[in-house]
């Protein structure tokens, strides 16, 4: 009995030092990789971009809403080829002119 608590121990600690390594190593590149930030002036172009960007979005304060800024790395910035915006309420489209001509992106009040 006392072999497996022991092992099971081992197991549980083992797997916390797993994904602590891999928190810190995902805060350390999402800190140190080049990002590109997207300033917008509606609040609803900022929310429909966050929930469109969020698998580029490496950490919490990537997205402020305070400011409407989204920061994304600027590695991920050709792999969105597509950008969805409709039926979202736009008023103002400012922050995306950075976006590359190549793609496509879609609107409709």
């Amino acid at each position: 009995m006392k072999v497996k608590r022991v092992n099971l121990k081992r197991f549980v600690f083992s797997l916390i030092a797993i994904i602590a390594i891999f928190v810190v190593s995902r805060v350390i590149y999402a800190a140190t990789v080049e990002k590109t930030p997207i300033v917008c002036q509606d609040e609803n172009m900022f929310n429909s971009l966050k929930n469109a960007l969020s698998s580029y979005i490496l950490l919490p304060g990537d997205a402020d809403k305070t400011t409407l800024t989204i920061n994304i790395p600027t590695e991920s910035i050709p792999q969105i080829t597509e950008l969805d915006l409709t039926d979202k309420n736009i008023s103002n489209i400012t922050g995306i002119e950075k976006h590359p001509s190549n793609n496509r992106i879609r609107f409709n009040r």
